[in-house]
């Protein structure tokens, strides 16, 4: 009984941050779900233990990050992203912290519309490095530990990453 409960706790504490992370890898809502399923079933049957709370949400991410792997590895998701809007993007990252805050909130969703599409249109390489980086606070020692990069990799891709966004956004004024 002890060990579903912290089941069902994990899933209520990392969903939401496994959900944009495969978002991130996949652009794809309906790929980031499975994929977010997959995880927890590899959960729930690997019979894993942990040292801690850190280890256990680092062994996530990873998994998280393969499982992606192996879906475009795959062939067996969409190529390009169709039908995925800023709106389904919003509502995954729209109610993260700012709930109350008036006009603060509405500038943060305004600039999550507008930055959001051009994450999206970033090779996956650089857009989870991004995420990692940028939603979920990451360190490079961290992303290096949960992606298998070097860390010379994961600046370089950061670094890449974003020149890119800034040739895309141009001169928006956030």
């Amino acid at each position: 009984m002890a060990e579903l409960d912290l089941t069902e706790e994990t899933v209520r504490k990392y969903s939401d941050m496994l959900y944009r992370l495969a978002l991130a890898k996949t652009g794809n809502p309906h790929d980031a779900q499975d994929i977010m399923q997959e995880v927890f079933l590899k959960l729930v049957t690997s019979g894993k233990t942990f040292n801690d709370e850190e280890h256990r949400k680092a062994w996530l991410i990873r998994v998280t990050v393969n499982a992606g792997k192996n879906l475009v590895r795959s062939g067996s998701r969409q190529k390009e992203v169709s039908g995925f809007v800023a709106s389904e993007w919003a509502e995954a990252y729209g109610n993260s912290g700012n709930a109350g805050k008036g006009s603060d909130n509405l500038n943060a969703l305004e600039t999550r519309l507008v930055v959001y599409p051009a994450v999206m249109s970033l090779d996956e390489k650089y857009r989870v490095i991004i995420h990692l980086f940028y939603y979920e606070d990451m360190q490079i020692t961290e992303i290096c530990k949960v992606t298998g990069l070097g860390a010379n990799t994961v600046k370089s891709r950061l670094h890449r990453a974003r020149n890119i966004l800034k040739e895309k956004l141009g001169e928006v004024d956030f």
